[in-house]
């Protein structure tokens, strides 16, 4: 699958799509935009002639797991309905023990935000690692020591953030090791920040591993690329890991100056090809409504002198639909698109 991202028209957004072979219904994608680390990775490896390989729990691994699981939880449901026909109270779940047995937040970067005057891990991390231009790397490896401290300082005892969250780690330990079997010396790995503590094989006995891995069940799967969009690339699509906003990241991987001037003039155009009348003079404004917003905020709003993801977009539209509302109702034009919407 890897040796594909090699063609030139393979663009992304694109996906793995992962398929159990007898139950395709039993699927899963791995999304990829033109910013991810792992496309960039993969795309200087093939281009380098360096070898890269995945290094997750493989899906033939996880789809049956998932699948007991699910198998697990209806059988579940399936006695509890039987318990309440029989006029059986429920039992009550008491508050720390339904606290108990929570899982963590979604995004353990929220918490390093916070620490830092931040409103949520993403806007943080776009602060600290996006909008860096200076190439210092030592910046991951106190990433890397945050989470070792989140990790130890969860409650005990410690419930995983996803429940094949040991299989996984001890997959990637696995690959390691395989990789320095192989004499390679030089091992880049890229993953999410909170498994980084995870993957030093030296604090983790292989022998561990291997047990943590012996008769994990498999089924045959079978694998493509397919086309993606940007819309599935976000959390609110129902991707457990996508971000807020893809296009505003793709837009600063391909930018490093005029990154306001340059998505304001984007979003000019996006209007004007919906037949909304949007001139310079908007996006000048906005921009300059935006640029004194920031630097009140500071840059704990988000950005390097506060910019907010949304901020700009939402000053050009209020900014162009202010300008119309003043206008006589007769001088606005009509839009033929919205009735074929």
């Amino acid at each position: 699958m890897i040796a594909f991202a090699a063609k030139a028209d393979l663009q992304p957004p694109v996906a793995i799509l992962v398929h159990a072979v007898d139950t395709p219904k039993d699927a899963v994608y791995y999304p990829f935009a033109e910013f991810s680390p792992e496309w960039q990775a993969i795309k200087w490896a093939l281009s380098a002639g360096v070898p890269v390989r995945f290094m997750d729990l493989p899906q033939w691994h996880r789809i049956p797991i998932e699948a007991a699981r699910v198998k697990a939880i209806a059988e579940a449901m399936v006695a509890k309905a039987d318990e309440v026909k029989e006029g059986e109270r429920s039992p009550v779940v008491e508050p720390e023990e339904k606290a108990a047995t929570q899982s963590p937040d979604r995004d353990p970067l929220d918490q390093l935000a916070k620490a830092a005057g931040f409103d949520d891990g993403e806007r943080w991390w776009e602060h600290v690692v996006e909008h860096n231009r200076t190439g210092d790397l030592g910046i991951f490896a106190a990433i890397k020591d945050a989470m070792a401290e989140l990790r130890q300082g969860r409650a005990t005892p410690a419930p995983p953030r996803d429940a094949d969250e040991p299989l996984r780690e001890a997959w990637m330990r696995r690959t390691i090791r395989e990789a320095k079997k192989e004499s390679f010396e030089n091992i880049a790995v890229v993953c999410g920040a909170w498994h980084a503590p995870a993957l030093d094989v030296d604090a983790t006995s292989k022998k561990d591993d291997d047990q943590l891995l012996a008769r994990l069940p498999k089924v045959k799967t079978a694998a493509t690329w397919v086309p993606w969009t940007y819309d599935r690339l976000t959390f609110a699509s129902g991707y457990g890991a996508g971000v807020h906003s893809p296009g505003w990241y793709e837009h600063l991987w391909k930018r490093e100056q005029h990154i306001i001037e340059a998505w304001m003039t984007r979003t000019a155009t996006l209007l004007r090809s919906h037949d909304i009348d949007c001139s310079s003079a908007h996006v000048i404004e906005a921009v300059r409504l935006s640029d004194t917003l920031a630097t009140m905020r500071g840059p704990a709003a988000g950005g390097p002198v506060g910019h907010r993801r949304c901020d700009p977009c939402h000053l050009l539209l209020r900014q162009r639909f202010a300008d119309a509302a003043d206008r006589p109702r007769a001088a606005r034009r009509p839009s033929p698109r919205r009735a074929s919407r």
